[in-house]
């Protein structure tokens, strides 16, 4: 009992001196602001994905110029859209369609649009060029499979919580039916201790 109280104890201790660092990984990253904010946020407080911290990092400088289709809107819509030359999000939830329509009232190279029937939800991709799509809503395994049927080789396919049952072999059979490569990406996310997984599907 002692010793899990002195565990515990450390464990505060390293919180509190990890909040007074500013350059500690959590105030960095945005997980204090995240959780101040309530919200998925960086470290200046601006919207961010509610995806993990790793992959974050990684794909945030390589935007620059390129055209994204987002399966799932929310607060990476904006993020992308101060970083990438179009963001383009479709959306099931219609007040959750509102809500990220007027968080993107600022932002010129962003569109949002809801689709609520599944089957134009899913092959909302055939009308659209992209160089990224991000999925990151509902009928994961149906938008990835029409991800790499309609695009260009070149294009990326982004699977957000990739690790979830089902989506992880989901991935496993498009990359040995398409000859798809994989990178798959874990690390914590905002306002979140636990251990999430990215994947990446290029060719």
């Amino acid at each position: 009992m002692i010793g899990q109280l002195k565990s515990v104890l450390r464990s505060i201790r390293w919180l509190l001196r990890s909040y007074r660092l500013r350059d500690s990984y959590l105030h960095e990253s945005g997980f204090f602001r995240s959780l101040e904010k309530g919200r998925p946020a960086t470290v200046s407080g601006a919207p961010a994905p509610w995806m993990n911290y790793s992959f974050i990092h990684f794909l945030a400088p390589r935007v620059s110029g390129l055209r994204i289709v987002e399966y799932g809107s929310g607060y990476s819509t904006a993020f992308w859209a101060d970083r990438a030359a179009h963001v383009k999000a479709v959306e099931h939830n219609g007040e959750w369609f509102s809500q990220v329509k007027d968080q993107l009232r600022h932002h010129t190279n962003a569109e949002i649009v809801h689709i609520s029937e599944k089957k134009n939800y899913v092959e909302y991709l055939k009308k659209e060029n992209a160089d990224i799509v991000i999925i990151d809503g509902i009928h994961r395994r149906s938008c990835m499979k029409a991800a790499v049927e309609s695009l260009q080789d070149e294009a990326v396919v982004i699977v957000d919580d990739s690790n979830r049952t089902g989506i992880s072999e989901e991935i496993s059979n498009i990359k040995s039916e398409y000859e798809y490569k994989v990178i798959r990406i874990s690390g914590m996310k905002a306002r979140d201790t636990g251990v999430f997984e990215t994947s990446i599907l290029y060719k």
